[in-house]
């Protein structure tokens, strides 16, 4: 499998059902009682359709999807609205402060444009809850579960959902602006429909790769 990096951005989407995918184990005693085990970490998916399209819009887009073969490939997308933080955050600025292990689900982060904290860019929310991020070193996305705010220090903290799936070191990079997911087509057959006035419809599942 491979990372397909030429996602045609035009025309974009019209709609987006946007899913959060947790896998939950359910076993009950003869007692009645309901054990409830997760097993697997949080994924996002969505159902992304497309405006009505010409041939010359749709086919860049059937060959991109052509190169995927199904779920096997993965790629990067932008979701609309979703990828936009609704806090003051603006061109990604920020990185981490300290280094995180796996598991963790708060971390410490600073402004990129400085090796030192700067106080004087004042107590503002940064990130609100909802929002989503994605650290350089690794693929996987996050949701923001409290809005961030920076202290009088200038000192800053997320916390999020899922717990990190991989560490995160130090001056790893936080992206929180047009975050892409790394996504799979969640269904092996892709059907276009072709109307007789020769414009297109297609509508796409996607779901998070881990």
């Amino acid at each position: 499998m491979a990372t397909i990096t030429n996602f045609p951005t035009a025309p974009g989407f019209t709609a987006m059902n946007f899913r959060q995918i947790d896998e939950t184990k359910t076993t009950k005693t003869q007692s009645g009682r309901i054990i409830r085990h997760g097993n697997a970490t949080t994924r996002f998916g969505a159902t992304l359709t497309y405006p009505i399209m010409t041939q010359a819009e749709a086919r860049p887009i059937k060959a991109f999807i052509a190169q995927l073969k199904g779920g096997l490939n993965d790629f990067d997308v932008v979701l609309p609205d979703i990828s936009t933080p609704l806090g003051e955050a603006t061109s990604n600025p920020f990185d981490m402060r300290a280094s995180a292990a796996a598991g963790a689900t708060t971390v410490s982060i600073r402004f990129a444009d400085s090796s030192l904290d700067d106080s004087t860019e004042g107590s503002k929310t940064y990130l609100k809850a909802g929002d989503l991020i994605r650290f350089s070193g690794h693929t996987k996305v996050y949701m923001v579960t409290a809005d961030v705010t920076s202290n009088s220090a200038g000192e800053l903290s997320i916390a999020f959902t899922p717990a990190l799936v991989n560490a995160v070191a130090v001056n790893e990079t936080v992206t929180t602006n047009d975050v892409p997911m790394r996504v799979h087509l969640a269904n092996n057959i892709q059907e276009f429909t072709h109307g007789t006035d020769s414009l297109i419809s297609l509508e796409i599942d996607v779901e998070e790769v881990l």
